[in-house]
């Protein structure tokens, strides 16, 4: 076991990778606004992104890929693969996990700035909220905005399926619901909505609004929708994952708007 300790002992720093699968960790995460980054590929990632790295663990076989890393003044800890997994309680890191400071909160002001942004209603599932954050970033939505029961997009199931794009993706969880955002034709995904999503023309700022893949949107956020579309489904289909559902309308807003410039 070897390490820099920048900021502290390298046992306290192998504290905060105790147990990674424990609810108690990710408690302990949140309360202390940090996160986890699984991975060489989501730690790189979130590193460009700006994000602050505050300690990292490498496995000795993947010490090589700290060359193409930007540690910056973090602790770095390197670990034999018997001494990583017996630490963390899992194999999927592939060889490396970091500890990063949660961004700074932004205003919904600020996310309304831009021209695409989608909003999410709803979905507990931090799985699919990860989903939503990468979908969101490669379709150029400028800003995420949550309600209040949707999942926490920082947890570490969250951030290995976002690959690590929650850095790319300002996030926002609104403190009333549904979001105020005037000048903004919101677009609302709905089975019943009247009109397909392909069909939908797009002029200006948009909100493409998202809910739950059971209950879907609720009634208020419907009803502060401008628009309300639907995905054509084939026969004994009822209905996509809400991350499919959000890309296939983000792909469409983002194609319009690049029509208007």
């Amino acid at each position: 076991m070897t390490g820099s300790d920048a900021d502290g002992s390298t046992g306290d720093i192998l504290d905060w990778f105790s147990d990674l699968r424990s609810r108690e960790a990710e408690r302990r995460a949140k309360e202390d606004d940090v996160f986890y980054g699984e991975s060489p590929g989501v730690v790189a990632r979130l590193v460009e992104s700006g994000v602050r790295l505050r300690s990292l663990l490498v496995a000795q076989r993947r010490k090589h890929l700290l060359d193409g890393i930007d540690t910056g003044r973090a602790d770095v800890v390197v670990l034999s693969d018997p001494e990583l997994h017996d630490l963390v309680g899992f194999d999927m890191h592939r060889g490396m996990v970091g500890l990063f400071d949660r961004p700074e909160p932004v205003g919904l002001d600020e996310i309304t700035r831009s021209r695409i942004v989608c909003v999410v209603e709803g979905v507990g599932d931090d799985a699919n909220i990860g989903a939503i954050v990468r979908t969101a970033a490669a379709l150029e939505a400028g800003g995420l905005v949550l309600d209040a029961s949707s999942a926490d997009p920082f947890t570490r199931r969250a951030v290995r399926v976002s690959m690590g794009c929650v850095g790319l993706v300002p996030i926002v969880r609104a403190s009333e619901w549904p979001p105020e955002m005037p000048g903004r034709c919101i677009i609302a995904l709905t089975p019943t909505g009247e009109s397909e999503i392909g069909d939908v023309e797009v002029f200006g700022p948009v909100a493409v609004a998202v809910g739950s893949e059971g209950p879907g949107l609720s009634s208020a956020m419907l009803e502060a929708s401008d628009v309300r579309a639907r995905i054509r489904m084939g026969a004994g289909v009822d209905s996509l994952s809400v991350s499919h559902a959000a890309a296939i309308a983000l792909h469409h807003v983002r194609r319009e708007l690049s029509q208007t410039r």
